[in-house]
């Protein structure tokens, strides 16, 4: 199926309701959707299982917008909005938003929907105080995407109404009994396992890695166990992460990318399971040649006592509100902070630890997204868990099963002159599709 595009914004006087200004562009469509459906290995072998994709794929596929102060490469390789681009306004499929977060729109039922020449038409509406600022470029996202959104400048949100886990029929397979097995990555339809403990890299110069089969492009027809122990590797530390003297020391956070998996271990403050050490270490594992290829102390001059953030992308190392390339402890970046959400004291409760994709965007577990090129830390709305990318841009692990993630753009549509929207105007965003 070939899908037509285009985008409608509309400017209207706020006092007298007159139209000001009218622009109409033409999109481009992405791989997203192409990749969102690829073959998902045997945990979750295809989007078609998930309920909610057979009953509604339109409005859950393409059923948000989002609203960039930026124009964007147009390139179908590109299926997530790059870091460095900010969001002025969002929508989704069948949402009202009378208050914050004013970036929010809200869906417009009347003049929604299937028309009389087969296309379909999606509305958002704006008042004066909802989507104020530049708008250079549009694109449509699923209903979970454009409701979450990348970003909210304001520093306000609300609650996701739709779930991530629509998107999914996720048949987790074990991986063994412990409660702190994970997944560290994947190669040749094997995955690698470690016991994550809250000790797991204390005192040690070595660990055991357990190696799974993980059927994702072959099945061997004679296993009935789907993921199955192959061997358990005892595999050397780096001398950088040997012996490590403090307690409770774990992986914190895990990306892979192509055949290299980066972990960043974190110490807990002490065994009442509250704040991180200020020192964190980069171990580096390659999951082609199941070796640990290098590793890295992060701890550079002015960090804080503690903090409650940890993250790692492959260039990148995140403790609170800093940025540090941990092969160069000098250059250290400060996050933009309104939010106060990088603690760098004591604290018993709030921990978030951060997921990257890969553009280096982050995501933390409760709901903040961290852009390391704008250098900010701002909230979504809605929580999200997705770890590692390994199969496609889209498809990754979510404990031991594969995961989609909807957070795409499927259209990149860039203006051919931006609109810039004021408080004293209203605004009518229309995104018009056509199937052949």
């Amino acid at each position: 199926m070939n899908i037509k595009g285009k985008t409608i914004i509309e400017l209207s006087d706020a006092k007298t309701g007159k139209l000001v200004k009218r622009t109409e562009d033409n999109n481009m469509l992405t791989n997203a959707l192409s990749l969102f459906y690829k073959q998902g290995g045997m945990t979750n072998p295809t989007a078609f299982n998930a309920d909610a994709l057979r009953s509604d794929a339109l409005h859950y596929l393409l059923g948000g917008i989002l609203c960039l102060d930026t124009a964007i490469s147009e390139d179908a390789t590109i299926v997530r909005v790059p870091a460095g681009v900010g969001m002025t306004a969002n929508g989704a499929y069948n949402v009202l938003n009378t208050g914050n977060p004013p970036e929010l729109g809200s869906w417009n039922e009347n003049e929604s929907g299937w028309q009389q020449d087969g296309s379909y038409k999606m509305v958002w509406d704006y008042t004066t105080s909802q989507g104020n600022g530049t708008v250079a470029c549009v694109c449509l996202s699923s209903w979970y995407a454009g409701m979450q959104g990348i970003g909210n400048k304001s520093l306000t949100n609300k609650a996701n109404s739709v779930s991530s886990g629509a998107y999914n029929s996720v048949r987790t397979k074990g991986i063994g009994t412990t409660q702190y097995n994970q997944v560290i990555g994947y190669y040749g339809n094997k995955i690698y396992v470690i016991n994550n403990n809250p000790d797991a890299f204390g005192n040690k110069t070595s660990i055991n890695i357990m190696v799974y089969k993980f059927p994702y492009s072959e099945v061997d027809v004679r296993n009935i166990q789907g993921i199955e122990l192959i061997e358990t590797k005892t595999v050397e530390l780096p001398s950088a992460v040997q012996n490590i003297q403090m307690t409770r020391t774990y992986a914190g956070a895990t990306c892979q990318k192509g055949n290299l998996t980066y972990m960043m271990l974190v110490s807990e403050a002490n065994a009442d399971n509250v704040s991180y050490s200020s020192t964190g270490y980069v171990l580096i594992w390659n999951n082609q040649t199941e070796t640990f290829t290098n590793a890295y102390v992060v701890n550079p001059s002015g960090i804080e006592t503690y903090h409650n953030i940890v993250g790692i992308t492959p260039t990148r190392a995140i403790l609170g509100n800093y940025s540090i390339d941990y092969t160069n402890l000098a250059d250290v970046e400060t996050l933009t902070d309104g939010l106060n959400i990088a603690e760098h004291t004591y604290h018993p409760t709030a921990k978030h630890v951060l997921k990257a994709t890969q553009d280096e965007t982050l995501y933390s577990n409760t709901g903040y997204y961290f852009d390391l090129n704008s250098k900010v830390i701002l909230p979504v709305n809605g929580a999200y868990s997705l770890s590692n990318f390994v199969f496609n841009d889209l498809m990754g692990f979510e404990g031991s099963a594969i995961y989609r993630d909807p957070r795409y753009i499927a259209t990149i549509n860039n203006l051919a002159t931006s609109v810039v929207k004021t408080a004293d105007k209203t605004m009518k965003v229309t995104y018009v599709l056509r199937f052949s």
